[in-house]
């Protein structure tokens, strides 16, 4: 060992050697701390599902528990085409349900500097990247602009890429354009924003499918933290436009079918997708503290792996989850007890929940107290699965609750997944939100995302203290001498910067606290500065946001400087005295001119800090390629397609109406609405006048804009165009509309909305198309010459919006403007085209810019209007000439005038435009335009008394005098003579003038007791055959066995023996038919005399209206007769009899009549009132609410719409047990605190229904309330019914209600509702049944109410999700949509049935129905009486009222052309004319697609469209044909036959087609087999036949069509 002291050398070389030492140890430890240094979260932007567009709103939709999931948009894809709720369908999605974003198509390419042509081509998901990483750096206040050349990296999570199918994989090579590549590879979605920032950091798209946002934090970390980057963009875009990924999750079952996460529930079946954009700011920790930026949280640690081998490629793998959260944790250097929350990845499956919560107990909870358990949840319960954007969006929701210091309730958590071991494991699901306060400790939380593909991604995130934070300059007050600050506010355009200062002026009324030093350091240091810009200088916030309020409301204010087209030349750097007023208002004029300011010397000592403002406002418009079949639409006119209508004068289009749908509709609100403009209709009508007449010229005169069209979100309605011709060539037009919806399987119809009327008027072409009169339009600059002031396009469009007015880029086709007080003049834009296509004659933008200028001469100026609610709305037209469509490519004029005289209003103001070219031609003029004032409330609402529309009631009133001109001759009748006297009686006063009466009367066997008398078996219905084969033709028939019945339920004597009787009719093959006679007693309340009604034999009403529909030749007559007649007094009798032979002999048109003190009564249909009301049912929360049929869909709602209204004991019956989805429903109401009490009973018998009230009476409050709602259906037409279809169907309905009644008579109720239906009130073909026992239940509401108690029959139209028409099929429910009757919405009506049980009513109907549809389709334009109101008044004509209901054959076209063809092309003419009637029926696209030998029904006809083109071809041919034709002759060819030999055309000048004398034989028909073959049997037996047992009874019986 060498003693000896250290040479100097030696001593410096060490001192050296130490120092390097030394530098080395700091150098690593620095580099180590850098490693694992936090990242600050500093900004964030988002645009989430439910309208969660910011930051603010995403945590109030969390904070609130909102549900965000909603039906797949309709702008997507047609939803109805691919959805099949069967899993694993072959190209089909068993789920319609997600959460999604609206407007997904519109975007601001100007202020990024991109052509519209090449934003058409971009990608939304990164056109959506551009504006929300915009919105994250200002939530950060750093101005975008300041970030040229800086190391600023950019990691965007991105997977799926639907939008290419539009252009570059649409399957045609010729779409693709130069920019579909960079518009939709991954790469350039990060690239392009690097690209228009100016950053130099890297850049990068990841796609590791549902992890790939929180892999690109993870790989932004990394960056920052090893140098790479200073500042990081960081997250994730999707967006779901196309259907084939998700029919690729429908295949692996993967999706939830109610499109909903039930994460960690029992119930979990799947994820629900969704979509959006999350962007977050990163910063490291010491840059961020430096620079003074608002820290929201800390990324402590994070770690990415891979799965590796498994179960599966797509299988999660528990030990892969639980090793990357550690390693997260040890990247971190945090102790795995210190994490409190973790926002799972959370799909939402049975299988992986557990995996998940397995993996993170195992990683998380190994030493954790029990008492501080961990927290779990997931965002995806709230906005769904968001796939590649799903870990950003988690992230999110971690920050903001740390921010926020609350974690937010967890979604559907109901009954915990018993696959995870709860009990075991200290883990806890958050359902309401919890508080998470800051304290001395930090509190920690993770974040997981786990792709499809294997990448797990794990992130941990350490709240942001104050104390660590200690070092940055904090706002303690203005220093006592300041008094003043500097304000700034930029945009590139005009608009943007009005709408900014608005949303700037909002947000500081909300948060009337903010420093104004903060608000100026952070508008003026923390956002790029533009063009167009204003500055003020103010002492308070208060004045601040009144000037902002000002400026955005377009009031001047000297105190604000503004300007525009700003380019400055210079720069200031130095500065006086920064608190000085005049010092500070002339930088204040220099910014608005020419001069940018140095914002970071201007702020180099002061103690302000970054706060959060509003974002920019991006002027956004439609950027979308449009598909082949959008585009293939918008080549369509726009007045639709039109409809086809045999036999109609009428022309009539067909279109669908909705927020995007045509294009343009979405720029056009008022008060924020989207409402169809009055331009909109005038262009439709011109539209449907050039495809209905071929002609461009036309005037359109008296037009009226009688409602608006308001088109919410998710509404859409179908929209009709009715031209109806008038004399001299003129025709009127309507422009209508429907709720449009879609029903099962796919169908869609007009839906929960009466027809409502939006525009009327008349049209007439104009000859020599106008003659456009060029040389009467003065020369522009004649115009110019005397209008003095000049306005430009921004500041006119500023004044409209401020009002109230929403014009988009769409309707501000408006350049420049020269007005003064009655005229005004605009240069439309010259370069604009018609941006969004379509076929138009006048596009309805420009159209509408010339309405625009009309404002110039409102009595209450456009500036005014922005103060209150009030707006100017177009109201009629006196006059609009349109001469032809506007020539391409010349310049465009509109002027407008006015005429003012003195003390006149602007009611009485005269107006006129005119809309011409450069060189003078007009193109259209209009004629005095009126305007009429509407109130903001009054407009908005003008669609909520829609239902109100859909109300009826049945009006009694006493008929005009019966014209007496009785026939002629001796008649014969049948009399089905009952045990009263009254039809001996009436026999008599027959038998008086000459006529014959058989005598029929009930019996236990069929025999003639005398030569005019016979005896019958009421339910034998081969009695009714061999009565009318024996007794022969009659005149009229006269039914008066009904008024036997006396019990309250017996009801088939009547029913019955009338359905007997109208079957052995039908099948006489008689040519004309004896009208029926269908008397009873008392069944109906006519007047306010109280009288007791006699229920039982109501329901005979009931099935008379079906008879009418399906067998018109009968032309069935129900009459009822005095109650207060006794059979006791003769003279009364006598007299009643003589009042019922006169009616019999008047030849009447009425179908419904009652006789009342030998007076003649008759119903209307009308329009039903109701008095004002509470808008909510009262109910009591200590009673008992009973509703039968309670287990069925429409049963439920009622139940849950109870127990909104604060029902707490539900009493729900039903004859089966509860179904899966009704389980759902009864488990939701209990969730709520009612208590339900499920009674499997059938209530159509009295024992199991008295046991049920028993149950009630001993174990529950006291009944308050019954909705009788049970009820079941078996159709088939007249001739298929049977006594047993009827017995089954009258059961709950007839019996359940009796048994009610009884039931419950001695107990007060509220309420005692029956759902009854409109086919008691219009018949229904197929539902005699079901209408005869509908009509019990409107007898039984009268009946109940004459006695004192509660009672209401609502006669029901097809609801759309409930009720029996939702269990109808799909041509059933089309067929109703075809006739006119709308299906109702559940929720409205509900709330209908809350109002009409508020009301002192007894019986209402509620049916949807547009009646000229209505009363043409289903009636046949031959309207009963019963709706003489609803009856078109354009529509004269004529009821026939002889005995052969279509005899004057002269009327048809059909006939006349068959009379005027020769005998060898009359057969051809016949069959093109019956294949034409039935493609029409059979929807078909052309009558060649039908073989004339091809079994009608086999083509798809059933038997109520058999009926259908009976009657159909009766009203053509005019002659009465046999109801059972089409069964008899099934082919074409068969059916031509027949109708060839029965028309019997012997001279071909004849002018009349002559029917076969009564009696004659005609050709056989193809189904008549041997004799004893029943008819019905044979149909009943080929609907339970096989297609081949078919085939082979065609082929070995020659006789079977």
């Amino acid at each position: 060992m060498n003693n000896q002291p250290e040479t100097q050398e030696q001593s410096l070389l060490t001192a050296r050697i130490r120092a390097a030492l030394h530098d080395a140890r700091i150098k690593i430890e620095t580099l180590e701390r850098a490693k694992n240094e936090p990242i600050a979260v500093i900004g964030i932007g988002c645009r989430f599902p439910g309208g969660a567009d910011d930051p603010e709103k995403f945590w109030k939709l969390l904070h609130e528990g909102v549900d965000a999931i909603g039906e797949i948009p309709r702008n997507r894809w047609d939803i109805n085409k691919f959805y099949d709720p069967a899993q694993a369908t072959p190209g089909k999605m068993y789920f319609r349900h997600g959460a999604f974003l609206k407007h997904i198509d519109q975007f601001d390419p100007h202020f990024f500097g991109i052509s519209p042509r090449e934003a058409m081509s971009m990608d939304p998901q990164h056109r959506m990247l551009l504006e929300v990483s915009w919105e994250a750096l200002e939530h950060a206040s750093i101005a975008p602009d300041g970030l040229k050349c800086s190391k600023t990296g950019v990691y965007v999570g991105i997977g799926q890429n639907d939008y290419a199918r539009l252009e570059m994989h649409c399957g045609d090579p010729a779409r693709i354009t130069a920019y579909s590549g960079t518009g939709n590879l991954f790469c350039f979605a990060p690239g392009r924003l690097s690209y228009i920032m100016g950053l130099h950091g890297p850049n990068m798209a990841v796609d590791t499918a549902c992890s790939s946002s929180l892999v690109a934090v993870h790989l932004a970390c990394t960056s920052l933290r090893n140098g790479e980057s200073d500042l990081a963009l960081a997250g994730g875009s999707h967006l779901v436009i196309s259907p084939e990924i998700s029919v690729f999750l429908s295949m692996t079952r993967a999706v939830a079918p109610d499109g909903r996460c039930k994460t960690f529930d029992a119930s979990a079946n799947g994820f629900g997708r969704g979509e959006g954009c999350g962007m977050i700011v990163l910063k490291r920790l010491s840059d961020a503290i430096a620079a003074g930026d608002n820290v929201l949280a800390l990324i402590r640690g994070s770690a990415v792996n891979h799965d590796g081998p498994g179960s599966g490629l797509t299988v999660p793998n528990e030990q892969a989850q639980e090793q990357v959260i550690r390693q997260a944790l040890a990247n971190a250097g945090v102790e795995p007890g210190l994490i409190r929350y973790v926002e799972a990845h959370g799909t939402g499956t049975s299988l992986g929940d557990p995996i998940e919560v397995n993996a993170l107990a195992a990683a998380l909870c190994g030493k954790r107290a029990p008492e501080r358990p961990l927290m779990i949840g997931s965002v995806k319960t709230n906005v769904g699965h968001l796939e590649a954007a799903a870990g950003i969006t988690g992230l999110i929701k971690v920050v903001l609750a740390m921010t926020h210091e609350e974690i937010p309730p967890h979604l559907h958590f109901k009954t915990p997944n018993p696959l995870i071991a709860w009990d075991k494991l200290p883990v806890t699901v958050p359902t309401k939100p919890v508080p998470w306060q800051k304290g001395e400790e930090a509190r920690f939380a993770g974040v997981s995302s786990f792709g499809m593909s294997g990448v797990n991604a794990h992130v941990v995130l350490e709240d942001f203290r104050e104390k660590a934070n200690a070092s940055i300059p904090r706002h303690n007050g203005a220093p006592a001498d300041t008094h003043y600050h500097l304000f700034t506010l930029s945009a590139k355009t005009t608009e943007a910067l009005r709408q900014l200062a608005g949303r700037y002026a909002s947000h500081l009324a909300a948060h009337p606290g903010l420093s104004l030093e903060d608000i100026c350091l952070t508008a003026n240091k923390g956002r790029s500065h533009f063009s167009c810009r204003l500055s003020a200088v103010v002492a308070t916030a208060r004045e601040l946001e009144e000037l902002l309020t000002a400026f955005h409301l377009g009031r001047a204010d000297n105190s604000l400087f503004s300007g525009q087209d700003v380019y400055p030349s210079g720069i200031i750097t130095a500065f006086g005295k920064r608190t000085a007023k005049n010092e500070l208002e002339d930088l204040a004029s220099a910014y608005v001119q020419d001069k940018n300011i140095d914002w970071t010397q201007f702020y180099r000592d002061v103690r302000a800090r970054r706060i959060h403002l509003p974002s920019y406002f991006f002027q956004r418009e439609r950027c979308w390629v449009e598909d082949p079949e959008v585009a293939q639409a918008l080549a369509r006119p726009l007045c639709g397609r039109r409809l086809q209508l045999p036999f109609s004068r009428e022309i009539r289009f067909e279109s669908v109406f909705s927020p995007d749908s045509p294009p343009y509709m979405n720029d056009h609100r008022i008060f924020g609405e989207v409402i169809a403009p009055a331009a909109s209709h005038v262009s439709m009508v011109l539209s449907g006048v050039k495809e209905a007449f071929g002609a461009d010229a036309c005037m359109l005169e008296d037009v009226l804009f009688s409602q608006a069209i308001i088109l919410s979100e998710g509404i859409s309605r179908t929209v009709q165009l009715l031209f109806t011709p008038l004399e001299n060539g003129t025709f009127s037009f309507q422009l209508i509309s429907a709720n449009r919806q879609e029903v099962s399987g796919g169908a869609v119809q007009t839906g929960d909305g009466a027809w409502v009327l939006h525009a009327s008027g008349r049209v007439r072409l104009l000859k020599d198309n106008g003659k456009i009169r060029a040389s009467k339009m003065e020369t522009v600059d004649a115009i110019k010459g005397r209008l003095p002031t000049n306005v430009t396009d921004t500041g006119f469009y500023s004044e409209l919006n401020a009002a109230g007015f929403g014009l988009g880029p769409s309707f501000q086709y408006g350049e420049s403007f020269w007005k003064r007080e009655d005229e005004i003049l605009c240069r439309m834009k010259s370069s604009r085209t018609l941006r969004h296509g379509g076929n138009y004659q006048l596009y309805p933008g420009l159209l509408d810019t010339c309405f625009q200028l009309l404002s110039n001469f409102w009595e209450v100026g456009v500036k005014e209007l922005a103060k209150g609610d009030d707006l100017f709305v177009p109201f009629s037209i006196s006059s609009l000439r349109f001469y032809g469509p506007p020539v391409q490519g010349r310049q465009l004029w509109c002027r407008a005038g006015i005429k003012k005289q003195a003390g006149a209003t602007l009611q009485d103001y005269r107006n006129e435009l005119q809309l011409f070219d450069e060189t003078g031609q007009v193109f259209a003029e209009v004629s005095d335009f009126r305007f009429m004032k509407a109130n903001k409330k009054t407009l908005l609402i003008s669609s909520a008394k829609e239902v109100d529309g859909w109300l009826y009631e049945t009006v009694w009133t006493k008929s005009k005098p019966i014209p007496r001109h009785p026939p002629t001759g001796s008649l014969r009748w049948l009399i089905f003579q009952g045990k009263n006297g009254l039809g001996e009686t009436l026999t008599n006063l027959l038998k008086k003038r000459g006529d014959q009466c058989i005598t029929v009367l009930p019996g236990t066997k069929y025999e003639a007791t005398k030569a005019d008398t016979f005896s019958i078996n009421p339910f034998q219905p081969e009695d009714f055959h061999r009565l009318l084969r024996e007794a022969g033709t009659v005149h009229g028939i006269i039914h008066l066995w009904s008024m036997d019945i006396t019990g309250q339920t017996d009801t088939l004597p009547g029913c019955g023996s009338t359905l007997f009787l109208v079957q052995a009719l039908a099948k006489t093959g008689w040519t004309e038919f004896p009208r029926v006679w269908l008397a009873t007693r008392g069944v109906k309340r006519v007047d306010a005399v109280p009288t007791i009604p006699e229920i039982a034999q109501s329901p005979l009403w009931g099935l008379a209206g079906v008879i009418r529909l399906e067998h018109p030749e009968i032309r069935c007559v129900c009459v009822d007769l005095d109650p207060s007649i006794s059979p006791s007094r003769p003279l009364q009798e006598a007299g009643e009899a003589q009042a019922l032979l006169e009616l019999i002999l008047s030849g009447t048109k009425e179908e419904q009549v009652a006789i009342r003190q030998n007076e003649t009564c008759v119903p209307r249909l009308k329009r039903y009132r109701p008095q004002p009301h509470s808008e909510r049912l009262l109910v009591h929360e200590k009673a008992t609410y009973l509703i039968t049929g309670g287990l069925g869909a429409l049963g439920l709602q009622t139940a849950l719409r109870l127990a909104d209204r604060g029902a707490k004991n539900l009493v729900l019956v039903g004859r089966n047990n509860a179904s899966e989805s009704a389980q759902k429903t009864i488990y939701q109401l209990e969730q709520k605190g009612i208590h339900v009490h499920l009674c499997k009973a059938d209530v159509s018998r009295e024992d199991e229904i008295s046991g049920v009230l028993k149950k009630i009476a001993s174990e529950m409050p006291p009944l308050r309330g019954i909705i009788h709602a049970a009820g079941i259906i078996d159709d088939a037409v007249i001739i298929r019914q049977d006594l047993d279809k009827f017995t089954k169907v009258m059961a709950p309905k007839l019996k359940g209600a009796w048994n009610l009644h009884t039931l419950t008579r001695d107990i007060t109720l509220d309420f005692f509702v029956c759902f009854s239906s409109t086919a008691s009130l219009f018949g229904s073909p197929g539902q005699g049944n079901y209408a005869a026992a509908n009509a019990y239940l409107d007898a039984l509401a009268h009946y109940r109410q004459s006695q004192g108690l509660p009672g209401l029959s609502i006669n029901w139209g097809p609801w759309a999700d409930a009720g029996m028409a939702a269990g109808l099929g799909k041509r059933e429910q089309m067929r109703w949509g075809d006739y006119g009757m709308q299906t109702i919405a559940t929720e409205k009506g509900l709330d209908v049935l809350e109002c009409l049980i508020a009301q002192n009513s007894t019986q209402v109907a509620v049916c949807p129905i547009n009646w000229p549809l209505f009363i043409e389709q289903f009636y046949r334009n031959q309207a009963p009486m019963f709706l003489e109101d609803f009856e078109r008044t354009s529509a004269t004509k004529e009821t026939p009222t002889e005995p052969q209901l279509f005899k004057n054959a002269t009327q048809s076209s059909i006939i006349g052309k068959l009379q005027e063809a020769s005998p060898s092309v009359r057969r051809t003419l016949l069959a093109n004319y019956v294949a034409t009637l039935v493609a029409g029926i059979l929807k078909m696209k052309s009558p060649d697609l039908i073989k004339p030998r091809q079994r009608l029904f086999d083509a798809g006809l059933d038997s109520l469209m058999a009926i259908e083109l009976r009657n159909s071809l009766a009203t053509g041919l005019g002659r009465t044909l046999r109801s059972t034709l089409i069964f008899d002759y099934p082919t074409i060819d068969a059916l031509v036959d027949y109708l060839m030999e029965e028309l019997e055309f012997e001279d071909p000048t004849m002018k009349t087609a002559h029917p076969k004398p009564q009696g004659e034989a005609s050709s056989a028909p193809l189904q008549e087999t041997p004799a004893d073959l029943d008819l019905d049997a044979l149909l009943s037996n080929i609907d339970r036949m096989s297609d081949g047992d078919v085939r082979k009874m065609i082929v070995n019986d020659k006789h079977v069509g």
